[in-house]
C-alpha cells in the first residue's frame, strides 16, 4: 500500500468490480478504507457496482461515522439477494445483505427493480445496483472521469 499510496494522485478514480468476494474481505479492509478516504477528499470518482459496494462500509468503524453518510446510492438489492439464495444459486445464505449495511451505516440507499439497470451518482460517488447496469453505469463513471480531468487541467 505505500507504493499505492505515494501514487494515488497519478489515478483519476477508482473502481471496484461486483461478485460475492468483496463482502468477504473488502467492507474491512484498513488499506481500502485509506483509499476510499483519499479519493473521497479529492472529490476524485469513485464507482463501484454490484456486491462491489461493500467496500464503502470499510469507511465505518467505531471511531468516527461513515464517510459515505447521506450520500445516495445503490447496491446489490436485498430482495435479488434473498432470490438467488432461495433460488439455490448460492451454496447457502450470505452473512449480510450490503443494501441493508449501507443503510444501517448512515447511507441513502435506493434500489430499483430487481434485475434491472438502476445506477446513481451523488458527488464523486458512483454506484450500479447489479451487472445489468454495467452500460449506463461505465457510461456515467467515463464521463465522471472527463469531467474530473477537465476541472482539474
Amino acid at each position: 500500500l505505500k507504493f499505492v499510496q505515494r501514487n494515488l494522485n497519478s489515478f483519476s478514480g477508482v473502481f471496484f468490480p461486483g461478485g460475492h468476494a468483496p463482502m468477504e474481505d473488502l467492507y474491512k479492509d484498513e488499506d481500502v478504507n485509506k483509499i476510499l478516504l483519499y479519493f473521497h477528499h479529492k472529490q476524485k470518482p469513485t464507482a463501484l457496482i454490484c456486491h462491489g459496494t461493500a467496500a464503502l462500509l470499510s469507511t465505518r468503524n467505531s471511531q468516527r461515522d461513515f464517510l459515505y453518510t447521506g450520500y445516495k446510492m445503490t447496491a446489490f438489492s436485498t430482495a435479488e439477494e434473498k432470490q438467488q439464495e432461495e433460488s439455490g444459486n448460492l451454496d447457502g445464505y450470505l452473512p449480510y445483505y450490503v443494501q441493508d449495511e449501507l443503510s444501517k451505516a448512515g447511507g441513502t440507499v435506493v434500489v430499483g427493480n430487481p434485475w434491472t439497470s438502476h445506477v446513481i451518482r451523488d458527488r464523486e460517488l458512483i454506484t450500479a445496483q447489479n451487472p445489468q447496469s454495467d452500460k449506463e453505469f461505465t457510461a456515467m463513471f467515463l464521463e465522471a472521469l472527463v469531467e474530473y480531468k477537465i476541472k482539474n487541467l
